[in-house]
């Protein structure tokens, strides 16, 4: 592939162009985040006290950030769990064989093939429970107001009932059957997450209406932490979008020259 001196020109022009492009894009982007921290800066802030958070929302202030404990007073369990939960995720898992091509070149350039079998265990369905409310600072919501609640995979050693421990194996699966010698095909298993009964976390929400608005996403640190958080996000994104935008001026430039551009020719 021959380069011209004009398709270098035309290519220097592609890179302005698209580097002025996405200096437009990331002041958008800038000032997108500005927006959002110079709101979260605003909003009135709730350090763990139930009776201003009650009084914010009683007064419909407006933008809040508030940190505080989260708790279910009537959790959810299962048959096979001791002790209570706010969610719990039930993954069943089963033991299925595969099949697949595998091909190899020799020293003389002939392709052989063969079929290979293999397996793995497979997640072939899953089921959600959770609690119908959760307080927030002593006041009462649905559970789905909230979200990015915290979960962690299930000891079941050392939370499932005793008939079951004899089934349970590294840990965190709960097989159907008792476990002799390895697992065999179609052999069926299940993993556990869960969130628990009491955490902490920081939300920012609209307190108005006598509530809080929309679907709230909660923010696993405490008020300083957020705020710094959501300042560093900004700088990051940044970041991501001009090493993403640059590869795509590279990639635009080379596909430029890869091809034929005999109209730039005399």
């Amino acid at each position: 592939m021959e380069i011209t001196k004009r398709e270098i020109l035309v290519s220097i022009i592609i890179f302005f162009i698209l580097g002025s492009l996405g200096m437009i894009i990331n002041d958008l982007i800038i000032e997108n985040y500005i927006t959002k921290v110079e709101q979260y800066n605003k909003a009135l802030k709730i350090d763990n006290d139930s009776d201003t958070f009650k009084y914010a929302i009683d007064t419909e202030v407006g933008d809040i950030l508030a940190y505080g404990t989260f708790n279910v007073e009537n959790g959810i369990s299962l048959d096979e769990l001791k002790g209570t939960y706010a969610y719990i995720r039930k993954n069943k898992e089963k033991y299925t064989r595969h099949r697949r091509e595998e091909c190899e070149t020799d020293s003389n350039g002939d392709e052989h093939c063969h079929t290979e079998y293999y397996y793995s265990w497979d997640v072939i369905g899953s089921q959600d429970y959770s609690a119908d409310k959760i307080k927030f600072l002593d006041v009462e919501f649905d559970y789905n107001k909230f979200t990015n609640y915290p979960q962690y995979s299930l000891d079941l050693l050392n939370n499932v009932i005793d008939s079951k421990k004899d089934n349970v194996s590294y840990n965190n699966y709960l097989y159907e059957k008792k476990r002799l010698f390895g697992a065999n095909e179609g052999d069926i298993r299940y993993e556990y997450y869960y969130s628990p009964l009491n955490f902490t976390g920081t939300i920012f929400a609209k307190a108005k209406n006598k509530t809080i608005l929309g679907n709230i996403q909660i923010e696993h640190s405490n008020l300083q932490n957020t705020l710094e958080n959501k300042k560093d996000s900004s700088v990051t994104i940044n970041i991501v979008f001009w090493i993403c935008w640059l590869i795509l001026t590279g990639f635009a430039i080379y596909g430029y020259m890869y091809l034929d551009n005999d109209y730039l020719e005399d």
